[in-house]
This record gives C-alpha cells, structure tokens and sequence, in this order.
C-alpha cells in the first residue's frame, strides 16, 4: 500500500484519521492526498431550491454563491494545515478541493489509491450531521472498489487488530494487507473465522504468510446473530472485514450484509476490504466477448 486518500473536514475524527494516515505513510513511505469536498448538493438542498419561490432570483444565487467561497475558504485552511502536519512527518503529500456530492467524489478518486482513510463519527449522536455521516461511510463500505479505513477513535489507542473473514470469501491479498496494516500501525494481529473451517483456513493462510496470529470463531451462545461474537470488543481494537457479493449486496461472508454489521459496531474504528476478484467468472467475460467479437467480424 503506497498511496492514501484522506477525507479532511476539520473534525475530531477526520483528524485522527489523518494521524492514522501519518503513521501508516511515515512506515512504507507512501504518497499522501489529502481531500477536501465542497459538497454543493447539500448547498443546494439547504437553500431548498426545489421549491418555488426564489429559485433562479438574484437572492437565491446570491445567498448560494455566499455559502459556497465560504466553505472555499475553510477547506483551503484545512488542506494547508494538513498539508504541513503531514510534510512535518516527511510525507510526500498533496491536496486537492473538489465540489460536488461527498459520497460521489471519494469513490471517484480513491480509485487510483490503494486506501480511502476517514474519519467516522460514532452512530448514537443526536446530531444531523452524524446520522449522514454515518450514512456516508455505509455508502462507501458497500460500493469501493478500494478498501475503506473507517476512524472513530484515536488510533494511539488502538492494541489488536482482528481480521474478519469467512472461510470462502478471503484472499491471499487481503491477507497480506491486514498483517502490512497491523504492523504499520504495531498491532497485534488476530484472525476471526465466521464458520467452521477455521483450522482448514489457518493452514491456508499459513502456507503464504509465516506471521503467527491466534485464530477466533464464533461462538455459538449467541444463536442465528453467532457473527456478532466477532464485534464483542472494545475500541482498542482495529476490525478488519473480508466480504463478498451476496444478492446484489456486499456481505460478511454468510453473515449479514455489510450495512447491518456497521450498525452493530457504532464505537469501532475499521477497514472494509472489497471482495476478491472471480477470477473464472472474469475469464468466462472475456471469452464471451471475443466470441460476439468473432461473430460481429464474420457477420
């Protein structure tokens, strides 16, 4: 992993996102950009501009054109003091504003990074802007093609990182990434198997990875909800989920979907990995494009 987007927005978890950011860069040397979005949809829907009324008046753009430079201005401090932090490290780093829907452009430009760093405020808060927080982040562990780090407390704090998975849904990849992140950020490392086959999965890991790591399952008290044994800690620990397409939804292996999950955990700062790749199902793509290919040519 050499390269990070990191989401700025000023607040207490967006900066220790940024710290865990820091830590990870300063180990592996990797290349920081730090982004800052003036969400102008949300300008939009603040001013009401579905409604009749004002819309296209003087007052109306006016008042709309005030809101926007100044939250110009605020992300342009941000990324300068973040900017600073960061080079303070000896960070390769650069920053970028973007306007437009939050959601929309962290999924657009973390697809050229290797990790989509952000903070994540806890569930339980009555304030507005928590909720689509959260619901931010949910958008984002469902949908990336790149693996999220969700950050919702300080990650000086953090002892254990456990690596979530189900015995089909896990690659040697995503594998490899979670042992990296947990000794970038000194953790140690644990493995938790949602079904059976821990042992069998064990020794699959172990043929590629010699890092000795304790293996969890789930524990059968807690019935047809037996995945919520795998969240039974507290925050000093990382989670770390391997998931998989299951109905048109991102999973827990056969657990539940990943929205669920999330809404389990409101105080755990965690990494979603997308699922791996079907690779046969690729290759079976591909031939049946060649093949129409073939045919349109013939034809």
């Amino acid at each position: 992993m050499k390269s990070f987007l990191v989401a700025v927005d000023g607040s207490k978890d967006a900066m220790n996102a940024s710290e865990a950011a820091w830590t990870l860069a300063k180990g592996n040397k990797a290349k920081i950009l730090g982004m800052s979005v003036v969400d102008t949809q949300s300008i939009w829907d603040f001013l009401g501009h579905k409604l009749a009324g004002l819309i296209g008046s003087g007052p109306y753009v006016a008042a709309y054109e005030s809101i926007y430079s100044s939250l110009k201005n605020i992300s342009d401090a941000l990324l300068m003091a973040f900017e600073t932090r960061s080079q303070g490290y000896g960070i390769q780093t650069e920053t970028v504003i973007t306007e437009g829907n939050l959601a929309e452009m962290l999924l657009k430009h973390g697809e050229s990074h290797d990790l989509i760093i952000m903070g994540r405020r806890a569930k339980y808060s009555s304030s507005n802007h928590t909720i689509f927080r959260t619901s931010l982040s949910e958008k984002l562990a469902e949908t990336s093609p790149t693996p999220v780090l969700m950050v919702s407390s300080e990650p000086y704090r953090w002892k254990t990182a456990r690596f979530i998975f189900d015995s089909k849904s896990f690659d040697r990849q995503q594998v490899l990434q979670f042992f990296q992140l947990a000794q970038e950020l000194k953790l140690q490392p644990e493995l938790f198997c949602t079904d059976e086959n821990a042992e069998e999965s064990k020794e699959r890991i172990q043929e590629f990875c010699a890092t000795e790591a304790p293996m969890f399952t789930h524990d059968t008290t807690y019935g047809d909800e037996s995945w919520q044994s795998a969240i039974d800690v507290t925050s000093s620990t990382l989670m770390m989920i391997s998931t998989c397409e299951r109905d048109g939804e991102r999973c827990l292996g056969n657990g539940p979907t990943i929205r669920k999950f999330i809404h389990s955990m409101p105080i755990l700062s965690f990494v979603v990995f997308p699922p791996k790749k079907d690779v046969a199902q690729s290759a079976k793509t591909k031939s049946q494009a060649s093949e129409s290919l073939v045919s349109v040519t013939a034809g």
